[in-house]
């Protein structure tokens, strides 16, 4: 049986002062600061984390939205889309989700792809995504998919992730405003 010491003053996770105790509670204060620094471990901040998935890394950035970087030549499945949205639930598990991809060269995916997530639970919870992508042809093309086939959500292509970034802010910026018009109209009625 491990006795805790009576007097033990933590002022942060990594320094704990203890005042002198007996040689048998020593073992104690020590696994309890190890017991700390191991706490310490899993507080994560925002943007401090990657998270590796089959088809590429997600990071959850402290302005409130998800940078997922694409690995080269990886081939997208209903499969992977299904990890990275437990990954993005798991940290974001309500609310609307904004999310910019950043396309490695290479990268593809299989047939019914787009349709598979637009109608997943995840999927109709983001609210605006912007893609990244460095070549151009496929920019050209990507660009022209969206202007025909037009879609409920936000949805652009860049070639800079600064541009993307910037317009992602300004979506979050517009939808909040949005909605606390719509809570002062709820209010007024």
């Amino acid at each position: 049986m491990i006795l805790l010491p009576t007097k033990l003053k933590v002022q942060s996770l990594k320094r704990i002062e203890a005042i002198p105790v007996r040689e048998e509670r020593q073992f104690a204060c020590f696994s309890i600061l190890l017991s700390l620094i191991n706490i310490q471990k899993f507080m994560v901040k925002k943007d401090s984390s990657v998270y590796e998935y089959s088809a590429g890394f997600i990071t959850f950035k402290s302005e409130g939205y998800f940078f997922v970087q694409m690995k080269e030549n990886s081939f997208s499945t209903k499969e992977t889309v299904q990890e990275s949205d437990t990954i993005m639930t798991r940290l974001q598990p309500e609310g609307p989700v904004y999310i910019i991809v950043d396309v490695a060269s290479g990268s593809d995916g299989e047939e019914g792809l787009r349709e598979h997530i637009a109608t997943s639970l995840f999927g109709k919870r983001v609210s605006a995504q912007a893609l990244v992508v460095h070549e151009l042809a496929a920019r050209l093309m990507g660009n022209l998919f969206l202007r025909y086939f037009k879609r409920k959500k936000n949805m652009r292509i860049f070639s800079k992730e600064s541009d993307a970034r910037t317009w992602l802010l300004e979506c979050m910026k517009d939808l909040e405003k949005e909605q606390q018009d719509t809570k002062k109209m709820t209010l007024v009625i």
